[in-house]
């Protein structure tokens, strides 16, 4: 219900994007985008960070066309991991990508 208020992209944070995943990508307000995020975290950020992905049930290697657009259609489950070394530079940095300080 917090979700459906709020709206799931207005409460994801980058930083603390280790979690378990499970993304119903029809739904553009929120599970898609936080979908999009991750393919781009896990491009940007050293290691492989997209772990046991599925797609309707079905393993999954994320393809990279995927980057450009996630699909409209289907459930993606999935793990995003990090290792100590990155996340400490995001919990000390922000997003791996950025190279500003958080305040």
């Amino acid at each position: 219900a917090f979700y459906l208020r709020i709206g799931r992209e207005n409460v994801w944070d980058e930083t603390c994007a280790v979690n378990f995943y499970r993304l119903d990508l029809a739904d553009e307000r929120g599970s898609r985008f936080v979908a999009q995020e991750l393919v781009h975290l896990a491009a940007t950020e050293p290691g492989h960070s997209l772990q046991r992905v599925q797609l309707d049930g079905c393993d999954f290697d994320v393809p990279l066309t995927w980057w450009s657009s996630v699909p409209k259609c289907g459930v993606m489950t999935c793990y995003f991991t990090r290792d100590a070394a990155v996340n400490h530079r995001v919990v000390e940095s922000g997003c791996y990508a950025s190279r500003t300080t958080n305040p």
